[in-house]
């Protein structure tokens, strides 16, 4: 995404700096930061959006934070955004234990953690290990378990990231025909499609 859609992201007025952090020799993941247009007292907030999330899909939030929040937004190991060099895990340990170094990069000290779904999973997972400790937790409906049909984990382990293409209509229709009410909520249905295009098979 250019810099000029990220200012759709933010509060007239804010900054937005677009960057890869090196966490280890081996993981960069991209890192936005939205600057408020005045100077705040609030303390900086780090976004850490859920299992394969767009960007685009927390736009109207992030409009609203960036106004009086510094927002670090970071795409997480599984986006396809990150460079991960070598054979690398993907789990929630993995992904909030990236938050550690992540923290200490960007040399925060009183600041606000703020997940969704997997993101809140990861901060939980991570928060015994963070220093210093966020000043406090916002957590949008943490996941412990994404339930798929049994076949589904053998599939996916049989498949070859590059046949991620093959599987992804599947996915598509198994969300609509059975796990989101497309009647009621055909946005969410549009998110969660969106993602899926946008993810990184492996």
């Amino acid at each position: 995404m250019s810099t000029d859609n990220l200012q759709d992201c933010c509060a007239p007025g804010a900054t937005v700096r677009d960057e890869m952090i090196r966490l280890t020799p081996r993981v960069e993941l991209r890192v936005i930061t939205f600057t408020p247009p005045r100077p705040s007292a609030f303390p900086p907030v780090l976004f850490v959006a859920g299992w394969i999330s767009l960007i685009r899909g927390w736009e109207k939030v992030l409009r609203e934070m960036t106004g009086d929040f510094r927002v670090y937004y970071v795409e997480t190991r599984e986006k396809i955004s990150s460079r991960i060099n070598g054979k690398q895990e993907y789990g929630v340990e993995d992904i909030g234990g990236d938050l550690v170094p992540l923290v200490r990069e960007l040399r925060l000290q009183e600041y606000i953690l703020f997940g969704s779904s997997l993101g809140a999973t990861a901060i939980l997972d991570s928060y015994r290990e963070l220093e210093p400790k966020p000043a406090s937790l916002v957590l949008v409906a943490p996941n412990a378990v994404f339930r798929v049909p049994a076949s589904w984990k053998a599939i996916v382990t049989l498949f070859y990231p590059p046949l991620y293409a093959l599987i992804r209509p599947s996915v598509k229709w198994y969300l609509r025909n059975f796990r989101l009410d497309v009647r009621s909520d055909a946005a969410q249905y549009e998110k969660y499609c969106e993602a899926l295009d946008a993810a990184e098979p492996r």
